[in-house]
């Protein structure tokens, strides 16, 4: 029995041996540490407000340390019956913390939930397999999650790594 366990244990520990993260320091010269922030603070509200998606999912916001951080989600799908299908959601944790002349961004905590789709929640993104099983989701639906999510999570890299390339350098105290 307690074999059975630990063969069990090392199995998990497997599954997840693969962290899906996107985590960079990007450094953009003569930008200061307010800057950084300031630019950070206006990408965050645009896309995590409770104006922009219907519930503040921003719970940091400190300038003293220039971090910003949410917990939001973003919506997958999955080609199903010759068409995109609604698979749920996605939750992440997205964080930045500005110093002078760099920011780190990291998302990380990927986390499927189904919400009401015709799939079971797949649970963490770094498992092989869904948590819900194969009865409830198909391990090509699984992938196909998988694979929108880290389309949708480059594309909001990009975007912000854009905003903050160009707003932080564009000083409001500059004229």
């Amino acid at each position: 029995m307690v074999a059975s366990m630990t063969t069990i244990a090392q199995e998990a520990v497997q599954e997840k041996a693969t962290k899906i993260e996107y985590a960079e320091v990007v450094t953009v010269d003569g930008a200061t540490k307010d800057q950084l922030f300031r630019t950070a603070r206006k990408w965050f509200q645009k896309n995590y407000s409770e104006k922009a998606v219907g519930e503040d999912v921003i719970y940091t916001d400190d300038s003293y340390l220039g971090e910003m951080a949410a917990s939001p989600n973003l919506w997958v799908e999955v080609h199903s019956f010759g068409k995109n299908s609604g698979a749920g959601a996605v939750n992440y944790t997205i964080v930045i913390a500005a110093k002078e002349g760099k920011y780190k961004y990291t998302l990380s905590g990927f986390y499927h939930e189904s919400n009401r789709s015709r799939f079971g929640s797949g649970g963490d993104l770094n498992n092989a397999a869904p948590d819900c099983g194969e009865e409830e989701m198909s391990a090509i639906a699984w992938e196909e999650i998988k694979t929108d999510c880290k389309a949708k999570t480059e594309k909001i890299v990009a975007q912000l790594k854009e905003v903050m390339s160009v707003s932080a350098t564009n000083s409001e105290d500059d004229w």
